[in-house]
């Protein structure tokens, strides 16, 4: 499951590692469902007023 032995016949017993990639994914896919979820309620913004000029009215003659 997560360690094997090596294959060599028992004479040399050395243990190679499996890393077990099932909880990674796991998480990642549960990180991807949690932005998919929040993304769209942040590109909604804040309201906000901005001041206008005391000139706005007036064309620019540049």
């Amino acid at each position: 499951m997560g360690v094997q032995l090596d294959a060599s016949g028992g004479k040399d017993k050395k243990v190679k590692p499996n890393i077990n990639v099932t909880p990674l994914v796991d998480v990642v896919l549960v990180l991807l469902i949690i932005f998919m979820l929040v993304i769209p309620n942040m590109q909604e913004g804040v309201a906000i007023e901005l001041f206008k000029a005391k000139n706005a009215d007036k064309d620019s003659e540049d």
